[in-house]
């Protein structure tokens, strides 16, 4: 069953996930009593995205094996594949109970607290890990991961740390690659990223780190990317904060100009660079997409979710295109590419919460702004226009509390 199992791991590290599934059910259909082909059953499902199915397995080989690491581990991941954090906790307390010295078992704790976004709690149990192992591979990435999230200096000596336990390892040369990039070295992250690629296609963090490398060959998403950075380590409140410091001084900022007509000149163009990188913040990851899409290797690494949102956004760009070129003929064609435009932001970003009932929502929403920007572009009304500005602000504003709920910095 070892063989196997390799076998599985080796295929599915390929993307080959389907050949995995139908090697497992081949050989179940002659050993169904199986634990250990079950085992890798469950697994491959979990990878395929099936999971209920996965846990249906693995619940019932929790239930004949209870002191089964491997299978206590697994029905963690499902846990936070589903996002039932708090079930996950609880199951990986039992697991560090169960096994204090298995440093399997605080690396567990450990994804369940990146998964809050807690990272003080994930680096107290990654090193709980690497006490136990030191050289733990997994443990090394997660604590390389969350240093580099958290800006610390450290992070190049565990990357150097990691590279020299296993230098073809594809989460570590992905981390590598990220990391430059965190660094501004665009060209050598590329290089590294595609290694980690080359070593294992259906890598996430390699995945990642490489759209994030595609979009930072363009000087202004370096600079949100930057920005990204920034706010990845702030709390919710600090993001709040954030947001509501800036429309504050730009709204200081824009009344001065206006009350004082000789300071004008000077402070306009601080307001229109404001209210620019305000809107950019909220266009530029969905224009990107849509290069991506067109280039022949990103559209290979653009998630289904990512596709369906760049086609999207792609026919509304050629919507505000074709009006601009409009204006030629009418004055018409001016709002009509203000519609077009505004639509980028829902259009872009509904799909980006990874909680099903926050999707659902974001969902709805850009159903009704597209909804009353088409009643707008039939009708021209002016109550109907500037409702349609106003929703799509408010959409904006709704999506921040959303995505700032799901992954701003947790600190207890």
């Amino acid at each position: 069953m070892i063989g196997i199992g390799d076998r599985v791991v080796l295929l599915i590290n390929q993307g080959r996930n389907q050949e995995a599934k139908k090697l497992l059910e081949d050989h179940l259909d002659n050993n169904p009593e199986n634990d250990a082909l079950k085992y890798y059953y469950a697994f491959t499902l979990l990878r395929l995205g099936e999971n209920d199915k996965s846990r249906e397995i693995t619940d019932m080989l929790m239930t004949a094996n209870p002191e089964d690491a491997r299978i206590m581990e697994l029905s963690i991941d499902i846990d936070i594949k589903d996002e039932l954090l708090q079930k996950a906790e609880s199951k990986a307390e039992i697991y560090i109970d169960m096994d204090p010295g298995n440093a399997s078992a605080y690396l567990s704790m450990a994804q369940v607290k990146v998964a809050q976004n807690n990272y003080d709690k994930t680096q107290y149990f990654v090193d709980k890990a690497l006490e136990i192992d030191p050289e733990n591979i997994s443990a090394l990435n997660l604590k390389i991961m969350v240093q580099g999230i958290l800006g610390e200096e450290d992070t190049n000596a565990s990357i150097d740390t990691a590279l020299e336990l296993q230098p073809e390892n594809a989460s570590t040369v992905a981390n590598h690659g990220i990391q430059l990039l965190r660094e501004g070295k665009t060209d050598e992250a590329l290089e590294r990223l595609e290694y980690a690629l080359s070593l294992e296609p259906t890598n996430y963090l390699a995945r990642y780190g490489m759209l994030e490398a595609m979009k930072n060959k363009f000087w202004p998403y370096r600079m949100l990317f930057k920005f990204k950075m920034f706010c990845s380590k702030l709390t919710a409140k600090g993001s709040w904060g954030l947001i509501i410091g800036f429309y504050i001084v730009y709204q200081i900022i824009l009344s001065v100009a206006r009350s004082m007509p000789h300071l004008e000149p000077f402070l306009m163009p601080i307001v229109y660079a404001m209210f620019g990188f305000f809107i950019l913040t909220w266009i530029l990851d969905p224009l990107m997409n849509i290069y991506l899409q067109t280039n022949k290797y990103g559209k290979l690494l653009l998630e289904k979710d990512d596709k369906k949102m760049a086609n999207l956004c792609g026919i509304a760009l050629i919507g505000a295109i074709l009006s601009l070129l409009f204006m030629i003929v009418s004055p018409r064609g001016a709002w009509m590419a203000m519609i077009f435009g505004l639509s980028l932001i829902p259009l872009g970003t509904f799909l980006n919460p990874t909680q099903a009932k926050n999707q659902k929502k974001t969902t709805y929403f850009t159903i009704g702004l597209v909804t009353i920007g088409l009643l707008a572009l039939l009708t021209g009304g002016d109550m109907i226009i500037f409702g349609f500005i106003i929703a799509v602000f408010a959409y904006q504003w709704y999506f921040n509390s959303v995505m700032i709920g799901e992954n701003a910095r947790v600190m207890d």
